[in-house]
């Protein structure tokens, strides 16, 4: 789906993204669109129902983002778990383009999930939420893959600014712009 495409990142690798500089030089970086062959993800999420996992320890989020969702035409619930080990079995058998992750999980953090995930599936977008607004975690969503981070007590203000983002190719961390 994806054309493999080659873009040089603006920093070193031993580069610790303190200075805002180098946090806005890695947010142009990452929301730079990338180009895709034959198959636009964009298009392709646009004009199909966008399949979405939700990852979440408490039962509670998950039925209220299901309840936020529910009348969506262009989304289509694919799958839910309440731990990353439940995620990893569900993508055995599920294709879905958004994972709607929880940052702070039982077991396997959803930080280490959501980064396991994109190494097995690069063509899979993390969402990450939390309840916390601390720069690192956010930062450390980025740094890790994730395509946008956002804030459970603004989850029905930010998701479509953020869906919209991630289907064209961008990034979406209010948290990191503030």
């Amino acid at each position: 789906m994806f054309q493999k495409t080659t873009r040089v990142f603006p920093c070193k690798k031993t580069d610790d993204f303190t200075s805002s500089k180098q946090i806005n030089s890695l947010l142009s970086f990452l929301s730079t669109p990338i180009s895709f062959a034959l198959e636009d993800v964009g298009e392709r999420m646009g004009t199909e129902k966008l399949k979405i996992v939700i990852i979440d320890d408490h039962q509670g989020f998950i039925n209220a983002v299901k309840v936020f969702l529910r009348n969506r035409n262009d989304i289509e619930i694919v799958g839910e778990a309440n731990n990353a080990i439940q995620f990893h079995e569900i993508t055995k058998t599920t294709i879905a383009d958004v994972a709607l992750m929880d940052i702070n999980l039982p077991v396997i953090d959803g930080l280490t999930a959501g980064k396991d995930a994109l190494i097995m599936n690069r063509e899979l977008k993390v969402l990450g939420v939390t309840m916390s607004d601390d720069f690192n975690i956010h930062l450390n969503m980025l740094q890790n893959g994730f395509s946008g981070g956002i804030l459970k007590n603004k989850f029905t203000e930010d998701f479509d600014k953020a869906i919209n983002k991630i289907r064209n190719g961008g990034v979406y961390f209010p948290v990191l712009n503030n």
